[in-house]
C-alpha cells in the first residue's frame, strides 16, 4: 500500500460497496466488498492486488468451510439426527 502521508495525520480509508439483484420473486442475491486500510495515495494497481489477494483468502476460506459443513453433516447423519 502507499506510505502514510506526510504530516503524520495518518488518513486511514475504509470503502464498502454493495448490490442486491433480484432475480425471480423471492430469489435475490447479494454481494458486498470491503477494503480497509487504504491511505492517501494507493494506486489502482495497489487495489487489484488486495482485492486478488482477497479472493485467494475467500477461495480457502470457503474450502474449508464446506469440508467443516460436510464434516458436521456427516456426524450428525453417523448419530441418526437425519
Amino acid at each position: 500500500m502507499a506510505e502514510e502521508p506526510q504530516g503524520g495525520k495518518g488518513l486511514v480509508l475504509a470503502v464498502t460497496v454493495g448490490m442486491k439483484v433480484q432475480f425471480l420473486p423471492y430469489q435475490m442475491a447479494e454481494a458486498a466488498l470491503h477494503l480497509s486500510g487504504l491511505t492517501p495515495g494507493t494506486t489502482a494497481e495497489e487495489i487489484e492486488e488486495a482485492l486478488d489477494t482477497g479472493r485467494v483468502a475467500y477461495d480457502v476460506m470457503k474450502a474449508r468451510l464446506v469440508a467443516k459443513l460436510n464434516g458436521l453433516r456427516e456426524s450428525a447423519r453417523e448419530e441418526g439426527w437425519y
